[in-house]
């Protein structure tokens, strides 16, 4: 009998990865758009500096480019 943890990731793992990762991308979005500003930063450059980071970060682990389209 399989345990119950890995029956539910071999289930949902996918989604469960998902979930993770877009969680720590609004994270990295938060964190750096409200630091930026609070370094004088106006919001317009820190919300596209913000943005370009979460999105890239992520994808290091991968060794994919941020440019890169999924296949």
């Amino acid at each position: 009998m399989e345990k119950p943890i890995t029956t539910l990731y071999s289930k949902y793992g996918t989604a469960l990865l998902y979930l993770i990762v877009g969680g720590l991308t609004t994270g990295i979005n938060v964190v750096l758009f409200f630091g930026l500003t609070h370094l004088a930063m106006p919001w317009f450059w820190a919300n596209i500096i913000a943005w370009v980071l979460s999105v890239c970060l992520p994808s290091l682990p991968t060794r994919k480019s941020c440019s890169t389209p999924p296949t």
